[in-house]
Parts: structure tokens; sequence; C-alpha cells
């Protein structure tokens, strides 16, 4: 496993993906269940072997059954999305349990979700945010913006601004796209922080470059009104045309406040 790790990052050896997923493929033989997640992965993507979903998701059920947390969260998310498999929300809440009790940050993150939303469970916010709260604790960037949407809100728990925005900064800071906007939102009319035009142009800067529509206006208006920028109608007008563009061919579809 150790030899197919080196030959897949090219670490002291010429980067090679054929010769990684063969040594994936040895270690998986001999029950090695990141191995068998990893070469899962190959099959799926096709890298260094020929594409094959039914051999990558036979990889995964495997290692799945080795209490591989990788591969069972990679499994749920299949069944939840209904991705080379046919939907089952059922399936994936079981897969997200297992992965989530193995301390994987996006099971629980799922799993907050399907809790948020009744999806093979009964909906239940408590949970959710205590699940959120885990896997934003472990980093994950998704699962920080949902426990911001909850401090922001007062879902279950008290409205704490503060909170929501130091759980923004962190997924900002792993460039999650939605945490990214609603920062710039908080710089910009001081909520739950100091007002801060200069860093709320920045993000919303950053953010239209990704296609954002709503951040491609704003920044529009900061150019217009000069805060956080340097005043130029040019760019105002430019920047909302794209904004209103966007808004008609490609709607933002990210989760708002």
């Amino acid at each position: 496993y150790s030899l197919a790790e080196c030959y897949y990052e090219g670490i002291g050896v010429k980067q090679d993906y054929e010769t990684a997923a063969k040594y994936y493929r040895d270690a998986a033989d001999l029950q090695h269940d990141v191995a068998m997640y990893k070469l899962g992965l190959c099959y799926y993507e096709g890298i260094g072997v020929g594409k094959s979903v039914a051999y990558a998701l036979e990889c995964f059920n495997k290692a799945s059954a080795l209490n591989n947390g990788d591969a069972q969260f990679f499994l749920g998310d299949c069944y939840y999305n209904g991705i080379d498999v046919e939907q089952d929300y059922s399936k994936a809440v079981d897969l997200f349990k297992k992965s989530s009790a193995l301390g994987n940050a996006k099971a629980k993150n799922s799993l907050g979700y399907c809790y948020e939303n009744g999806h093979g469970v009964d909906r239940n916010f408590t949970m959710a945010f205590d699940l959120y709260l885990k896997g934003a604790s472990l980093g994950d960037a998704k699962a920080q913006y949902n426990v911001a949407q909850y401090y922001y809100n007062g879902v279950v728990v008290k409205k704490d601004d503060v909170n929501a925005v130091k759980w923004l900064i962190k997924s900002a800071a792993q460039d999650n796209i939605d945490a990214q906007y609603r920062l710039a939102f908080c710089y910009y009319y001081g909520i739950g922080i100091e007002p801060n035009y200069v860093l709320a142009a920045s993000l919303y800067k950053k953010v239209a470059e990704l296609g954002n529509a709503d951040a491609q206006c704003t920044i529009g208006n900061c150019y217009q009104m000069g805060k956080g920028v340097e005043q130029n109608s040019f760019r105002c007008k430019v920047d909302i045309f794209v904004g209103s563009l966007l808004n008609t061919v490609l709607p933002y579809w990210g989760k708002t406040f």
C-alpha cells in the first residue's frame, strides 16, 4: 500500500498511476481496506486503469464491509443522490451513520443534512445541529457553514451573529463559496464583526469570479459607491450587467440564511 501511495503521489519515484493501481490491487487482495477504497477511486475515475463504475462500486462495498469510513461515506453519497445506484435515503443514512461513527467529518455533515430534511430519518433539527457541530469541529467546511447558518438564524440554538461569523471564517478559509459570500455580507453590514468594506469587496470579487450572480451585482454596487474599492462607474455597469445575465441564464443555487 505504501508503495502504491508513492507511485500515486510521485514521492521518491516518478509519478505512475498504472503502477500505483497495480500495488493498490495487490494490497486490496490482502484485505487492506484503504487500498481497496483507493483502488475503487482509480476505477471510478479511470486513473491508471480503464474506467469501470461497476468494479469501483464493488471495491467500495468490500472496503465498506471492512469498516472503511471513506468508502462508507462515498457509497452513502451515491445512494443519497442516486449516482450510479438507485436512490435510497435509508441506505444512505445507514452508511452515513457507520462512517460518522468512525469519525468521518463529511459523513457527519451529510447525516446532519438528512436529519435536517427528514431524508431516511425523522426530521430532527437538534440532531442535525449536533452532527453539523461535530463535523465542523473536525474541519469539514460544509459543516462549518451549516453551523454558521444555525447560529445566524437562531435555529435550535440562541441567535449568535458572532459565533456565526466565527464559523463562516473557518469555512471560507477552505474556499467554501457559500461561506465566502455570507462572510462578505457580514463584513459589509457589520453583522457579528466590525464593518470592513475592503475585506467585503475582496470576498465579493472572489466569489463573483466563481460565477455567483449576487456577488457580481454587489461588487458592481461597491464600485458605484466606492466602498472597499476605488469608485469606478464603468466597472459598476459591467459587473451589474454580468450579474443580471448570470441570474437569467444560471441562477445561483447556494443556500441562503
